[in-house]
C-alpha cells in the first residue's frame, strides 16, 4: 500500500478506508491485490475473498483544516 502512496485513513470492524494521492495509485495498488488474491485462491479455494471499492473525491482532514 505504501509503495502506492497508500495510508490507512480508518478501520471499522472488518472494513479498511485507505487513502491514496491518486486515484491512478489506487487502481494500481487494487490491481495488484486482486492479482496476488486471484494467485491465493488457486492454491486454496477456501482463502477469504476480498472485495474492493474505490471512490474518487476530495477528502477534508478536519484535524489539519484551519480556518481562514
Amino acid at each position: 500500500m505504501a509503495r502506492h502512496g497508500g495510508r490507512v485513513a480508518e478501520i471499522a470492524g472488518d472494513a479498511i478506508l485507505v487513502e491514496f494521492t491518486s486515484v491512478v495509485n489506487a487502481m494500481r495498488w487494487a490491481v495488484d491485490v486482486q492479482r496476488s488474491q486471484q494467485a491465493r485462491l488457486r492454491e486454496d479455494p477456501a482463502e477469504l475473498r476480498l472485495r474492493i471499492g474505490i471512490n474518487l473525491d476530495d477528502v477534508i482532514d478536519e484535524r489539519r483544516h484551519t480556518p481562514r
